[in-house]
């Protein structure tokens, strides 16, 4: 536990999630379920009212690339960090399948992977890379399947985001 919490100044911390993590032991409160789960519940036991629309990818047409599906302009550099300015360079981001892309930063900075499905504008878009869970014996190797929220779009598109997660390899 925390230093505050186990001098009886905090009541700790709480972690929630589908796996294990190395700070399990010391937290006050553990759920093994996804977070949308526990806040929902948090909510309604608080008699908060929760919004039941779907979120719904909003982009407007001038980041839309004509002709080519799930391809947007974006305000960032080929590394994927954002480019300030009053008139930004925009590139192409595809993120179509079969498009070879590049992890940016995380235990898989560098990694290659591949988009396997698009999204529909209502979930999310799919990557194939090696496996990027750091510590992992199989960290760098295989191939593993990693969601990319369609919200990273809607940011991408109006540079709401210091680095895109992927960049068009």
């Amino acid at each position: 536990p925390s230093r505050k919490a186990a001098r009886g100044k905090a009541l700790g911390s709480v972690i929630i999630g589908l796996q294990r993590t190395q700070m399990d032991e010391g937290c006050s409160l553990r759920f093994f379920c996804k977070i949308d789960e526990v806040m929902l519940l948090l909510a309604l036991e608080l008699g908060l009212r929760v919004p039941t629309t779907r979120y719904r990818l909003r982009v407007s047409n001038e980041h839309i690339v004509a002709g080519e599906p799930h391809t947007y302009w974006v305000p960032y550099d080929k590394k994927g960090k954002l480019v300030s300015g009053d008139s930004p360079k925009r590139r192409k981001w595809c993120l179509a399948p079969g498009t070879k892309v590049r992890v940016t930063a995380g235990p898989g900075k560098g990694f290659r992977g591949t988009m396997q499905r698009a999204s529909n504008g209502k979930t999310a878009y799919t990557v194939a890379t090696p496996c990027q869970r750091e510590g992992s014996k199989d960290h760098g190797k295989g191939s593993r399947l990693y969601s990319l929220g369609v919200w990273w779009v809607e940011a991408a598109c109006t540079g709401r985001v210091p680095m895109l997660p992927l960049v068009n390899a």
